[in-house]
């Protein structure tokens, strides 16, 4: 009888094998070859899910598209506060390896994205989200009724939200390429002298 493979499975411990390559030596040193030899496997049964290294990194942000989310969700969902408009932000930016990995895999997958076709509407949406959770977290800091949508720009927190976004987009590159200098607790504490500067005045 034909033994049966279970796919979620093999995917789930390719993911797990990419990750620790990733965390390892960069997102430079993932190929079918190495992510094959981390997990145990020939090179030969990788290539039977992903051919090559682009189906590997397409994977990568695909994974990384639907765990940011979960969390993000997970923070909503405990209310507005100003901790949790901090929170919220934090969990753009590498403070663990799972979020390490994360920013890796987006940083090696957003430069070639722009000759890509295939990545393109994937580079345009992670932007739009960002930015919509910069609005939230700035409505929220303000103690504001966040946009109801990520296509409701609200006038009043738009250049902060943008502002916020830069930060958050130069704190992740410090903390992937400088993580001695840029360490979780500076992060944080770049992060919340940010926000403490931002007006609390009426914005509507």
């Amino acid at each position: 009888m034909p033994r049966l493979i279970d796919h979620d499975q093999r995917r789930n411990e390719i993911a797990a094998a990419l990750r620790r390559v990733v965390l390892r030596e960069g997102m430079a040193a993932v190929s079918v070859r190495t992510v094959a030899a981390e997990a145990g496997w020939s090179p030969s049964a990788v290539r039977h899910w992903f051919p090559d290294q682009a189906a590997l990194v397409r994977f990568a942000v695909a994974r990384t598209m639907a765990e940011a989310p979960a969390r993000l969700r997970e923070v909503l969902a405990a209310g507005p506060s100003r901790e949790n408009a901090q929170l919220l932000l934090e969990q753009l930016l590498p403070l663990d390896d799972v979020r390490r990995v994360e920013m890796h895999v987006w940083l090696a997958a957003v430069d070639p994205a722009r000759h890509d076709d295939g990545f393109d509407e994937t580079r345009s949406q992670m932007f739009v989200a960002l930015r919509h959770v910069c609005r939230t977290a700035v409505a929220r800091w303000c103690d504001l009724a966040p946009p109801a949508s990520v296509g409701e720009v609200v006038d009043a927190v738009e250049q902060d939200a943008a502002v916020l976004h830069a930060l958050l987009d130069g704190l992740a590159l410090h903390g992937v390429h400088y993580p001695e200098e840029a360490t979780p607790e500076r992060i944080r504490a770049v992060l919340r002298h940010h926000l403490e500067a931002i007006s609390t005045r009426s914005r509507l």
